[in-house]
């Protein structure tokens, strides 16, 4: 059957399963699928990076990109979703000049692409390259099988609550407070403290969040569970 590869890829994770351990279950899986390609992606400020991928229908490196469209989905998708899907939804997807078939960007014309998400938002993404198609079950495994391969080989990324992310009395005031959508102003009133003070908690929680603004902030303390 072939999704007991997957199946005992995801067991492997409550035991000591390295990531070879895990990315050989995983392509195992991918060649009874009938996959000829996957790439594994970490989205961040820095930019995109790769972080394992491989090509079984050529032997030339995957580039560690995708098509701009799907890159738009991806930072709002809630699940995995058809390469081809995202691509028809654009009003007009551009060929660079001077690429030749057969290369990466092509060769994601047809496929799966699951986001990741952590406490700290999109994250990351899986692509799978291929004419297959996926059931219900499929997308769920492999959409588990995406955070456990991007946990185990990015050390940046914890599903957990970092030990940055303790907060003082006061940093809990100010987020209770944000929540509850009140200003700078407001908030030094009713902790009885001056607004350049609220300014500086803010700024702080920004940073210890990565937060980009106080919607960030907040919607980034709500699926850590820090507010109710």
């Amino acid at each position: 059957m072939q999704t007991q590869p997957i199946i005992r890829m995801l067991g492997a994770a409550e035991e000591t399963a390295t990531s070879e351990d895990l990315i050989r279950d995983f392509e195992a899986a991918l060649g009874l699928y009938g996959f000829g390609a996957y790439l594994l992606l970490r989205h961040g400020g820095e930019g995109t990076a790769a972080l394992a991928g491989k090509c079984f229908a050529a032997p030339e490196a995957l580039n560690a990109s995708l098509p701009d469209p799907v890159l738009q989905q991806l930072r709002t998708a809630r699940g995995g979703f058809r390469i081809r899907d995202a691509l028809s939804a654009a009003k007009r997807t551009r060929k660079p000049r001077g690429e030749p078939a057969g290369t990466s960007a092509m060769r994601w014309c047809e496929g799966y692409v699951f986001p990741i998400h952590t406490g700290r938002g999109f994250a990351g993404s899986l692509a799978l390259g291929g004419n297959t198609m996926l059931t219900t079950l499929d997308l769920a495994l492999f959409d588990a099988a995406a955070r456990l391969l991007f946990r185990s080989f990015s050390d940046a990324v914890s599903d957990g609550l970092p030990a940055a992310f303790t907060l003082t009395r006061r940093e809990s005031e100010v987020l209770d407070c944000l929540a509850a959508g009140l200003t700078s102003n407001e908030i030094g009133k009713v902790m009885k403290i001056s607004t350049h003070t609220v300014d500086w908690y803010v700024n702080g929680l920004q940073d210890k969040f990565e937060a980009r603004n106080r919607h960030h902030l907040v919607a980034l303390a709500f699926r850590l569970g820090m507010i109710g």
